[in-house]
Formats: C-alpha cells, structure tokens, sequence
C-alpha cells in the first residue's frame, strides 16, 4: 500500500499536469477566439467595402436615370411638337386641296368659256364660196 507521501506526490504531479494542459487548452482556445475575432474583423471589413461600392453604384445608376429621364422628357416635348407641326401641314394641305379643287373649276369653265368663244368668233369669219 501505498503512503500518504507518494499519494501527495501523485496528486501535485497530477495537478500540474492538470494545469499544463489546461494551460495548453487555455492557449489553443485563446487562439481559436483570435482567429475567429480576425475572420469577423475581415468580414466586417470586407462587407464595409461592398457597402461603399453598393452605395456608390446606387448612386452612379440613380444618375444615368436621372439622365434618361430628362432625355426622355425631351423626347416627349420634340413629339409633341412635331404633333403640332404635322396637324398643322394637315390643315395647310386641306386648305391647299380645297383651294386647288375651286381653282380646276375655275379653269374648267374658262375653258369651256374660251371653247364657246372661239366658236362665236369663227362662225362670224365663215367665209362661203360657190
């Protein structure tokens, strides 16, 4: 049987290595949480920089649509004045028909006017020989 002085030895041999290991285990833990506080570090860091290129593509697109509105706006007002300018040439050109139509009955009865008139003044220069 053993004695009281080799059990009191056993027991700090074991209680220092007891506390080496957890010593050990301290440390690798203490590591793991380094690793794991840097990986969150680089993912914050990494998110912050899309957050920014997010942000700034935003505001780059927010832009060109700005700019395609006013463009489309501009679009809107050239059609809405060639919208007039067409009707207008509608109007000049039914006008220009209507007047053209009087002026070819106009022409029309000059002609037959002038038709009749040739006829009287050549029945008068009738010349009958025998």
């Amino acid at each position: 049987m053993p004695n009281k002085s080799q059990e009191k030895k056993r027991a700090l041999e074991s209680s220092s290595t007891d506390v080496e290991e957890e010593s050990k285990i301290l440390e690798k833990l203490s590591n793991i949480q380094l690793r794991i506080e840097n990986g969150f570090t680089t993912v914050e860091n990494e998110m912050a920089a899309l957050k920014l290129e997010l942000k700034q593509d935003s505001l780059a697109i927010k832009s060109d649509l700005n700019d395609l509105k006013k463009s489309v706006d501009g679009v809107w007002k050239d059609i809405e004045s060639l919208k007039k300018e067409n009707e207008s040439l509608k109007e000049q050109a039914a006008s220009a028909l209507t007047k053209n139509a009087k002026w070819n009955e106009e022409v029309s009865a000059l002609k037959d006017y002038i038709i009749k008139q040739e006829g009287y003044s050549k029945r008068e220069n009738l010349w009958f020989y025998h």
